[in-house]
């Protein structure tokens, strides 16, 4: 029977074969791999909450004004992209100013 193994360079096999006996596993679980989170779920959720809130005041919300709440509240600097993207799954859109999305009926939809 023949296997395909993908090429593996010296250096490698010597890391591998030396976790092997150090008793180490060779593989990262996919949950253990990555960075951490830069805010917790809860942190995200009250960022949320302020741009809902500026929304209600009618004050226009752009993703400088969460970058600054974030630093001021949070001690985080947390950067634009990462912004538009953690409140786009929470149910926060971008369109020059930061909304709630709205569903086809006109209701808002969130994700908790």
């Amino acid at each position: 029977m023949l296997h395909a193994y993908p090429e593996l360079s010296k250096p490698s096999l010597y890391r591998w074969v030396s976790k092997l006996e150090r008793g180490n596993h060779l593989y990262v679980d996919a949950c253990n791999s990555g960075r951490k989170p830069v805010l917790s779920d809860e942190k995200w959720r009250i960022a949320v909450g302020y741009v809902l809130a500026q929304n209600r005041a009618k004050v226009n919300v752009v993703v400088l004004n969460v970058q600054a709440f974030l630093l001021d509240n949070f001690g985080v600097k947390v950067g634009r992209e990462t912004i538009r993207k953690s409140l786009r799954e929470r149910g926060i859109i971008y369109k020059g100013a930061l909304s709630p999305i709205k569903s086809s009926l006109g209701r808002v939809k969130f994700k908790y």
